[in-house]
């Protein structure tokens, strides 16, 4: 990846292949392309798509860490009512539901 980004401090990180010198980013439809292809090689046979990949991640972090925050930043978020709301919603209620177990 150090080698890919090539020292480059801003802009875009992934950038088409016919006008890297431009800069120009990949297209959302080639992105979803990629994202399906990886989890195909994976042998994953359930729908992948970014923000499926997403979703994942920010689950992931929640769960790793607890802290909305830093999840909600991690994703560029600026309130973290909608990340609570769109992408750690279960992992929250699931907290919620333990807590009162316990």
């Amino acid at each position: 990846m150090e080698q890919y980004v090539n020292g480059r401090t801003e802009g875009y990180i992934f950038l088409n292949r016919q006008n890297v010198e431009t800069g120009k980013p990949l297209c959302k439809a080639t992105i979803e392309e990629i994202a399906k292809e990886i989890a195909k090689r994976a042998g994953c046979r359930n729908v992948a798509t970014v923000h499926v990949y997403r979703k994942t991640f920010a689950s992931r972090e929640y769960q790793r860490t607890k802290d909305i925050l830093y999840v909600s930043h991690r994703l560029g978020h600026a309130n973290t009512a909608v990340t609570e709301k769109y992408y750690i919603c279960d992992d929250i209620l699931a907290d919620r539901k333990m807590a009162n177990v316990a």
